[in-house]
């Protein structure tokens, strides 16, 4: 039986280390409190700022730098937030606030601990709710995409 266990950064590591179709292993960075790593579209960070709640979010790589895409991008987030039961979507200010980028999170609260397949199925939901929210911001506003998408 898989039962609640404390939560930390090496379990998470050690979870998803053992889970099929996660590629991106080998470039996870970790900090004292958080696992980043890189994908074509995003970053995605792991934390545990606050030992009761686990954060999954992801810094899309799109940029906004005119009014226009500023408006669209503030719609994009509202659609988000309103519609969509997860992620939870909110801008970026960068630099010098002339700029905006476009992040989202889950978090998962566990001051009583969680299982492996509970934080299996919160990573892969998680992951899934925000790179589909990040794919329809992309459909919707192609001109911020000024990277090349990988297979």
């Amino acid at each position: 039986m898989d039962v609640p266990a404390p939560v930390d950064l090496a379990r998470m590591k050690h979870i998803l280390a053992g889970m099929e179709d996660i590629p991106l292993r080998l470039q996870m960075q970790e900090t004292e409190t958080e696992l980043v790593f890189p994908t074509s579209t995003a970053a995605v960070f792991i934390n545990l700022h606050n030992p009761s709640i686990l954060q999954i979010r992801g810094q899309w790589r799109g940029i906004v730098e005119d009014d226009e895409d500023f408006s669209e991008l503030v719609q994009q987030v509202h659609n988000c937030n309103v519609y969509r039961s997860g992620p939870k979507a909110y801008l970026l200010p960068l630099g010098d606030g002339l700029r905006y980028g476009l992040g989202a999170e889950t978090n998962l609260v566990v001051n009583h601990g969680a299982s492996d397949a509970q934080l299996q199925n919160f990573y892969e939901v998680t992951l899934t709710m925000i790179f589909g929210f990040f794919n329809d911001v992309a459909n919707a506003m192609p001109q911020l995409v000024t990277w090349e998408e990988q297979p």
